[in-house]
């Protein structure tokens, strides 16, 4: 079912914010690899640790989708 244009499949309770676009700041979206990494401060070899891991998703919450309002086929 759509409502103001999103499909209640993909919604969520959780409030997104988008990426800031100041002068100098690109999206994410746009950036190399090698952006992203630095940025995030990952080491891709090893990754993060658990408790790294779980300090930068506390703001956050899990990174999942929503299922509210999902009807199957």
């Amino acid at each position: 079912m759509m409502k103001n244009g999103q499909n209640d499949a993909f919604t969520s309770d959780a409030t997104i914010s988008p990426a800031p676009q100041s002068a100098g700041v690109q999206a994410w979206h746009v950036l190399s690899f090698e952006a992203v990494k630095d940025r995030l401060k990952v080491d891709v070899s090893r990754g993060l640790s658990q408790s790294e891991s779980a300090q930068r998703r506390a703001p956050f919450g899990p990174n999942v989708l929503g299922r509210r309002g999902f009807q199957p086929v």
